[in-house]
């Protein structure tokens, strides 16, 4: 914070450090939040010089994950923060950004479903060429129930028609995870309790009530790249139940007792947890429950 120089040599440096690119990024998101756009961008450019070189060594693909999906999101992510404090809108142009660009990929690429089909179906072959020279006749024959299983009652297929928005969806929630990392940064060493007040203040707007209910439309006639949307439904919506459910407990008598029942629960109950989790987000964002039932003083 006291030079520009600082930042960006250690930008340069973590994103040359393997398993340690995500520092570059926290960092390039603590110096827009906390100077500004034109700051963040200068740091910015020496984040992504590192990425620019793995592609031109041979890894063309660092430039989407590392650079448009990674640092470029980051920064651009940093502003929305900065801007309106509230994670809400954050979450919101996350999931507007990303299912255009899910949507851009199937009109571009009508095939995509297929060929992840393909690289499950690769996979599976790999894993029985593994098995069969095992030479392990149970296992063998339990593996060969097993993939028979995952063709005929059609889960590959479904994982093929949601991997496109999961993939991004994973992407941009590591990124997202990056940036909290950055604000938690600025918080403790400037603002402490701000970051907190924030993330008990997770809210969607109600119009991606709307959204939700015009994809369930879309899946009722039909159109099936649609559920490639889901996991991106996910991503905007989870964060805003789980916000709701750590302020309910915030005025628990034993709190940290309830969100170690939550979490277990979310893990044990899994995907009837998250479902439940879906309801609650969307019953938020309609009616705003912390206003209605006075959580947020």
């Amino acid at each position: 914070m006291a030079k520009r120089l600082n930042a960006a040599l250690l930008a340069f440096v973590f994103g040359f450090i393997p398993l340690f690119g995500w520092v570059s990024v926290v960092i390039v998101s603590l110096v827009t939040l906390r100077l500004g756009a034109r700051e963040g961008a200068m740091v910015l450019m020496w984040a992504i010089v590192p990425d620019v070189v793995w592609a031109a060594l041979g890894h063309p693909r660092v430039l989407l994950y590392g650079i448009v999906m990674g640092s470029l999101f980051v920064y651009l992510m940093a502003i929305v923060l900065r801007e309106t404090a509230s994670w809400g809108k954050v979450l919101e142009v996350t999931a507007l950004l990303a299912g255009l660009g899910v949507v851009a990929v199937h009109l571009f690429h009508p095939d995509i479903v297929q060929w992840w089909m393909q690289q499950y179906q690769s996979y599976l072959n790999e894993v029985t060429k593994a098995v069969q020279i095992s030479g392990d006749s149970a296992y063998q024959q339990s593996w060969q129930q097993t993939s028979a299983m995952l063709q005929k009652a059609g889960v590959l297929k479904f994982l093929a028609g949601i991997s496109t928005g999961a993939t991004v969806a994973m992407a941009l929630g590591g990124n997202l995870f990056n940036l909290l990392l950055g604000r938690l940064w600025q918080s403790s060493l400037y603002n402490p309790g701000a970051l907190r007040k924030e993330l008990y203040s997770v809210h969607i707007h109600r119009i991606a009530c709307i959204v939700f209910a015009l994809c369930g439309l879309a899946l009722w006639m039909k159109w099936l790249w649609v559920w490639d949307l889901v996991p991106l439904l996910l991503l905007l919506f989870i964060p805003s139940a789980i916000s709701l459910v750590h302020v309910w407990a915030s005025k628990r008598k034993h709190a940290t007792t309830c969100l170690v029942i939550f979490y277990i629960l979310l893990v044990v109950l899994s995907p009837y947890s998250v479902i439940a989790l879906m309801a609650i987000a969307l019953m938020d964002a309609a009616v705003d429950i912390r206003q209605q039932f006075k959580l947020i003083t």
